[in-house]
């Protein structure tokens, strides 16, 4: 039986790096956009049916990486 993936993607926004300097667990933005997706998934009957994966990179944005050539 084939099995559809939903893939969620949250990423923390240069505006909001509240998270793991404090108390929260969580930046604001991340929570924002995951309610935002989980909402639409669980509007949508055929989204509902398909298997649910996130990625996340909370605390993480692509200045943080260094550049490697």
């Amino acid at each position: 039986m084939k099995v559809d993936v939903v893939a969620k993607y949250i990423r923390l926004s240069d505006e909001d790096v509240d998270t793991g300097r404090g108390v929260k667990q969580e930046s604001d933005s991340v929570v924002s956009q995951r309610r935002l997706l989980d909402g639409f998934i669980d509007g949508d009957g055929e989204l509902r049916k398909c298997r649910i994966i996130e990625f996340c990179d909370d605390g993480f944005s692509g200045t943080d990486f260094v550049e490697v050539r």
